[in-house]
């Protein structure tokens, strides 16, 4: 059977020393990828429902997480200025524009 249309769950398959493959855990998807070649890939976080690009730090544990939802310095880091746009409300489209700017 053929792989699914979707973005991918991956979860490493083997010990982390020797683990040689990833794979997809959706229960109808048959994906599997070289350890070698996992990274840079899009993937989909089990946390928090997000789909993020692998990086290194991502592939040592063993169903990668995205960056929001590490519990590491740069995870806290990347949760806090995402909260803090949040009550920024910075995600409109409106331009933000310097106190006495005039054209």
């Amino acid at each position: 059977m053929a792989s699914l249309e979707h973005t991918h769950f991956y979860e490493r398959v083997g010990p982390r020393k020797t683990a040689k493959l990833w794979r997809c855990k959706h229960p109808d998807c048959t994906h599997t990828l070289r350890a070698d070649l996992i990274e840079g890939k899009r993937s989909m976080c089990e946390c928090g429902k997000r789909t993020f690009i692998i990086d290194a730090a991502a592939m040592q544990r063993r169903r990668p997480k995205c960056l929001m939802c590490r519990d590491t310095k740069e995870g806290r880091a990347a949760q806090s200025i995402s909260n803090l746009l949040d009550v920024m409300d910075l995600d409109k489209e409106t331009p933000i524009e310097p106190e006495g700017f005039t054209e």
